[in-house]
């Protein structure tokens, strides 16, 4: 879904300026003195390319004083590392983009900070490779990032210490729903895969016409919120006795075959007018293991945050903002003796 206008600008202001979104803070002063911290990871793309579900929503997690982190407070810089490096200097900025998309935020940010040093990280390598490519373009970018394939539960970085700035934006991006062939959407008939790295786990379609009925329910129920997943499960094992499922608008067909004639194409919304938009979304997010690579990397995200450091998540439907919100809610009643006590959380636009 495309951000509106208004709040594309704010956030991108916002992001490149480290001000305020939905917050949760953490005190500048207040960090263990040891930087042996289990490391944390975010990602984030371009929000222009972003999910064909309803809903955005950013939650930030920032540091008191991070107005003066512009100035620098003597961190080191990244040491030569991956595909670019730089000299170590004082005072240099770093961010991590964990989503790193096609590298828009990461550009973006670069261009701000001029001595500032990135780390971007995708769990789609083609998408890592075009992003490399629009970087190796722009001569103010040159020598201040280092790449890396991982998805953002992992911390490919985990050797240069805490950031400034972590973010994450979730879901995919329109290069997958239009480019990519990966079966993400319906719009061309392409191979059911939908996995962000096809290196990892299995197909959908595998998975598909292996799975019972009861499993394909439980799975759109909790990843599409769909009320008729026990209508959509039966007619896809009906196919199954005639053939497997195994492409994207077989899957489609299927979907809007089971939708009741009443509701089916009817309303505003995109799910709305295209039944097959929740049951897309939840068989993608459940191959890739989204919401629980999620959870995993809000674990030890805010301990690779440097005094004054800021998490920034963009989250696209509800079953993602509910789980950040209710993480960073929970880090801001940490215990007095915790180093992530006194921060707060505010929600986002």
């Amino acid at each position: 879904m495309t951000l509106p206008e208004e709040h594309k600008s704010v956030l991108l202001k916002e992001f490149l300026s480290f001000s305020k979104l939905s917050s949760f803070t953490i005190p500048a002063g207040n960090r263990p003195e040891s930087d042996e911290i289990n490391p944390t990871e975010k990602s984030g793309e371009n929000h222009e390319n972003r999910h064909e579900s309803d809903g955005g929503t950013p939650s930030e997690e920032q540091g008191e004083n991070s107005e003066n982190h512009h100035e620098g407070d003597g961190l080191n810089s990244a040491e030569k590392h991956g595909e670019h490096h730089a000299a170590n200097k004082v005072n240099t900025l770093k961010l991590w983009d964990g989503t790193l998309g096609l590298g828009g935020h990461l550009r973006a940010w670069l261009g701000e900070n001029k001595n500032g040093f990135a780390y971007g990280s995708d769990a789609d390598a083609e998408m890592l490779e075009k992003a490399k490519s629009l970087l190796e373009e722009e001569k103010n970018t040159l020598d201040r990032y280092t790449l890396k394939h991982s998805n953002f539960a992992q911390n490919p970085f985990e050797d240069q210490g805490l950031f400034d700035l972590i973010f994450l934006d979730l879901g995919i991006s329109s290069l997958h729903f239009e480019t990519l062939q990966r079966g993400f959407s319906f719009r061309e008939d392409e191979p059911l895969d939908m996995r962000l790295d096809p290196s990892v786990g299995i197909p959908v379609s595998i998975w598909l016409n292996k799975a019972s009925f009861g499993q394909i329910v439980e799975v759109i129920k909790k990843y599409g919120e769909d009320r008729f997943a026990p209508k959509i499960a039966g007619a896809i094992i009906k196919e199954r006795e005639n053939r497997e499922v195994l492409t994207t608008w077989q899957l489609k067909d299927i979907v809007e075959s089971a939708y009741p004639a009443a509701v089916k194409f009817r309303g505003t919304s995109h799910s709305q007018k295209n039944p097959s938009v929740k049951t897309f979304q939840a068989f993608r997010i459940y191959i890739n293991k989204e919401l629980e690579n999620l959870e995993k990397s809000l674990e030890f995200l805010p301990g690779l945050l440097a005094p004054g450091g800021r998490l920034i998540i963009i989250s696209f439907h509800s079953l993602e903002d509910r789980i950040v919100k209710h993480k960073f809610i929970d880090l801001s009643r940490e215990k007095d003796e915790s180093p992530l006590a006194k921060s707060y959380y505010k929600p986002g636009l």
